[in-house]
């Protein structure tokens, strides 16, 4: 674990992987966070510790909620971070405010349908609902009641994509046709077994290398593993493939240390 406790004080942009589908990026004096899973629950215990104590978070600008099952939609992460950030806005999908509207304060929040971009008062900063192939419930009598989809993050210099949770399919070229090739793309590589069940809704470690390659990224940053036992697959077994098959990647293969900056040297501010 490499975490830098000054670079959350600093107004340098950042990408920190916090487990599973949760980053933390700063983002021209911004800060998103995305699918906040920060505590245990009687679903999911983490296999992983978080990289900090939550008490060191700066104070979220966006909250980005990709669809509602519970290891990304999390009641408890979300009420803290509420309580303790309380000008945070929301961004999701349609039908998730009436999911989520209990556990918070009256904050902000704005849906979106698949390549709706958000309204943000931050004019260097564009935020697109992008599609997924995929499929939400919660409860016995909510499937597919709400929408899922990842997010396209643009500030003029740089783009990062992030998937949310994605089996394989032809919108990954839209969204490559429609908003451009992703500098970083934030992609999910756990959870695919076994294949035959999974392959729907979670692209395995090998269609994650198409899938980047059809998208022209520059990086690829794998997320979705080694934090919660979700499936058949050995924890770390997906980021093993991704290392056995690097020389397939058009592009540069990130490890997604906990905690440290994953940001490349000619993006960042300084």
């Amino acid at each position: 674990m490499e975490f830098d406790g000054l670079l959350l004080d600093s107004s340098e942009d950042y990408l920190i992987w916090i487990g599973h589908a949760t980053f933390l990026m700063q983002i021209d004096g911004k800060v998103i966070l995305t699918d906040p899973m920060l505590f245990d629950n009687i679903f999911l215990k983490r296999e992983s510790p978080l990289p900090f104590s939550l008490e060191k978070l700066p104070q979220i600008d966006y909250l980005l909620l990709s669809h509602d099952h519970r290891d990304h939609l999390d009641k408890k992460s979300i009420q803290y971070l509420i309580e303790n950030h309380p000008n945070l806005k929301i961004l999701t999908g349609l039908g998730m405010e009436k999911t989520i509207d209990s556990w918070i304060n009256g904050n902000s929040i704005q849906e979106a349908g698949w390549f709706q971009q958000y309204a943000l008062s931050d004019l260097n900063l564009e935020i697109t609902y992008v599609p997924s192939r995929h499929w939400s419930r919660r409860g016995l009598w909510d499937l597919n009641k709400t929408l899922w989809g990842g997010f396209y993050i643009k500030n003029g210099k740089y783009s990062i994509y992030f998937m949310g949770d994605s089996g394989n399919g032809p919108h990954f070229e839209d969204i490559k046709n429609t908003l451009g090739a992703p500098d970083y793309c934030l992609m999910g590589i756990g959870a695919f077994k076994p294949e035959w069940f999974m392959e729907p809704v979670h692209i395995s470690p090998y269609d994650a290398i198409q899938v980047f390659n059809k998208m022209e990224g520059k990086y690829f940053v794998p997320m979705h593993f080694g934090t919660f036992d979700l499936s058949d697959e050995p924890r770390m077994e997906p980021w093993d493939i991704l290392l056995q098959n690097r020389g397939e990647i058009d592009g540069n293969l990130i490890e997604p240390i906990l905690g440290k900056n994953l940001l490349q040297e000619n993006f960042s501010n300084h």
